[in-house]
């Protein structure tokens, strides 16, 4: 493999400059912690490749004129070691080429997968692959093993996050892929991924997970989101969760294309910067069939927005917190009134009773030591909302891709 990878010069974390000595072009070298998504064109370093505009949704650059053994460098730090689903945004002309990720360098190959004909350079389709990552901060690449496709951007997730794993097409049904198009919005939605808008332009984002953010939002500025498939719901009840920033404070509302029906607002608090990033998050109730979502600045004062996720809410939920209450109210009347004053490390309301709040940990990393983190499967609450730890995390909950947003607390 290391005859596909030339030699890696030490990444200066550069200006799209190519050495003229080497042929090696350094890049803008945006870094990706944890699961996430990085646009092809923000490599560290690269061989042989060029950028132009892309036609595929959101815009911007990808990467094209790759031929056989030219590659790419992107610096990742992994959580934690072990499986994951490496996505890759790609377009091509002619069946054959082949994707090879590998450590920089050459001399670990992760494993390769093959590009389709997607029927021109511009008509994109997601191909993956699950591969074994080490811990900790690394630099990969991406290399040609055989040229001849475009790739506009990659992402990477837990290879056991997901309910539906089998997919190399274009169905994209997983829980936490990046959406861009024809996907499903159990997942996190990329703001910039909008098929239409009014008023709001795109930067680079200092929120985790690097890429993009939608900035420069005032009232009545607007984008749309097409060809999403919702989450199947009988009751029709969904949470949405919208990864915002804002210097004073803002509010929006989600609606069908157009205003012709308002699914419901949520305020967007002031939190303190224009790249300090939080989550907020509402219920609404969507009509079945839905596969178009407008999100609708509603306020003068400005905010900025990373990605949205709408998952739906089971019917047993409801069912869930009559039962407890009503079990608890024969069972547990005197329990909990001694729990309650003795424990203030869980809370005590809705679908998140006897969860640990914020920053009350419920792991440690050695026995006798102090409980500093979560695993991946635990829960905890964080303003009045409830999440899921992906992996070993220790963030604030809904702060990056290391947490799943799960329900409403209350």
């Amino acid at each position: 493999s290391a005859g596909f990878i030339k030699e890696i010069l030490e990444a200066p974390g550069g200006n799209s400059d190519t050495n003229t000595d080497t042929g090696i072009i350094d890049g803008s070298c945006t870094e990706l912690n944890g699961n996430g998504t990085l646009q092809a064109e923000d490599f560290c370093q690269a061989s042989g490749i060029q950028t132009e505009s892309t036609l595929d949704n959101g815009g911007g650059d990808n990467i094209g004129f790759v031929d056989d053994g030219d590659w790419l460098t992107y610096n990742v730090t992994m959580p934690q070691a072990g499986d994951v689903k490496v996505t890759y945004r790609v377009a091509s002309d002619g069946a054959g080429g082949v994707i090879r990720l590998e450590q920089a360098g050459g001399e670990v190959s992760y494993g390769s997968v093959t590009v389709p004909s997607t029927g021109g350079w511009q008509t994109w389709q997601d191909v993956s692959h699950t591969v074994s990552l080490p811990a900790g901060a690394q630099t990969i690449a991406i290399a040609a093993e055989i040229g001849g496709w475009n790739l506009n951007y990659f992402s990477i997730e837990n290879a056991n996050s997901n309910i539906n794993d089998n997919n190399t097409d274009n169905n994209n049904t997983n829980d936490n892929n990046t959406c861009t198009s024809n996907c499903s919005t159990s997942g996190f939605v990329q703001a910039e991924s909008y098929s239409a808008m009014e008023g709001v332009e795109t930067e680079v984002t200092q929120d985790n997970g690097g890429g993009s953010n939608v900035g420069y939002i005032d009232v009545n500025d607007w984008m749309t989101y097409s060809n999403l498939s919702l989450p199947a719901s009988a009751s029709g009840q969904y949470s949405v969760s919208y990864r915002v920033a804002s210097l004073s404070g803002s509010s929006l509302k989600l609606e069908q294309p157009g205003g012709g029906n308002v699914f419901g607002s949520v305020d967007i608090p002031a939190t303190g910067g224009w790249q300090d990033w939080t989550t907020v998050s509402h219920t609404v109730s969507l009509p079945a069939g839905s596969n178009e979502l407008a999100i609708v600045s509603t306020d003068a004062n400005g905010w900025n927005f990373n990605w949205f996720e709408v998952k739906a809410l089971e019917d047993n939920n409801t069912d869930n917190n009559t039962d407890n209450n009503t079990d608890n109210s024969t069972d547990n009347s005197t329990d909990n009134s001694t729990d309650d004053n003795s424990d203030n490390n869980s809370n005590d309301y809705g679908s998140c009773q006897g969860i640990s709040s914020y920053p009350n940990w419920d792991r440690n990393d050695y026995p006798g030591n102090p409980n500093t983190h979560q695993d991946a499967g635990d829960q905890m609450t964080f303003a009045d909302n409830l999440y899921e730890a992906n992996w070993y995390t220790n963030t604030e909950p809904g702060s990056d891709a290391s947490w799943s947003f799960v329900a409403n607390c209350q």
